[in-house]
């Protein structure tokens, strides 16, 4: 997986690979070892405020790390995530808008149908 450097654009871009995360600074040359090495990370994406990276590796453990200390990935505990802990409903307006703002389900349950 390949993602823009936050603020950097396409400048320079993180690698999500089966070894970790790397980053190739300019258009080209040597990757370089960023974190997580030994790692599959399966997902990575900068965080809202672009000071960070939130991601998954193996596709089930999910991290965040600031970009200024990458060694210090904060895991996080997802053993407390059950079908109990999911909205009983969400309708489509909500759909729709968390679609189009990005905000996933995870935000408080609120019913646009009212």
């Amino acid at each position: 997986m390949v993602v823009p450097y936050p603020d950097q654009g396409w400048a320079k871009i993180l690698l999500a690979t089966d070894d970790g995360i790397w980053v190739v600074n300019g258009d080209s040359g040597p990757a370089q070892r960023f974190a997580l090495g030994g790692a599959v990370v399966t997902q990575l994406v900068a965080n809202s405020q672009g000071t960070g990276l939130v991601g998954a590796t193996d596709a089930r453990y999910a991290f965040s790390m600031p970009l200024a200390s990458p060694d210090q990935v904060q895991w996080n505990d997802q053993s407390n995530t059950t079908i109990e802990n999911a909205p009983t409903r969400i309708g489509l307006p909500r759909i729709a808008t968390d679609i189009h703002f990005g905000n996933g389900a995870a935000r408080p349950a609120v019913d646009l149908d009212q």
